[in-house]
């Protein structure tokens, strides 16, 4: 049996969101955590046509070595809004396993 990528999205966020790894980050880089970093949560866009399924193949540059595996917890919002409070948490359509 295939298991096919549960979702297809049009977008996709990635965010830098817990304190513990950009400290590390930053003093792996010599400095301290930004002061803005607390007043306003982080994101990139990445490419959202790169999500592939149990077993697929992952294609990755002919020099690399090794992949990089970052287990992580992916919301996935099903309803379009903007500073939705808490008490309004039916716009999250579900969760899922996320690695970038």
């Amino acid at each position: 049996m295939k298991f096919h990528a549960p979702l297809h999205p049009t977008s996709l966020r990635d965010t830098y969101a817990f304190e513990q790894p950009v400290k590390t980050a930053s003093q792996n880089r010599g400095r301290d955590v930004p002061k803005a970093w607390y007043k306003f949560p982080v994101f990139y866009y990445t490419n959202a046509h790169t999500i592939f399924g149990l077993g697929d193949e992952i294609p990755y540059p002919y020099y690399t070595q090794a992949l990089d595996f970052e287990l992580e917890i992916a919301v996935v919002i099903g309803k379009a809004g903007i500073n939705i409070k808490a008490e309004d948490a039916h716009h999250i359509f579900g969760y899922t396993i996320f690695n970038d």
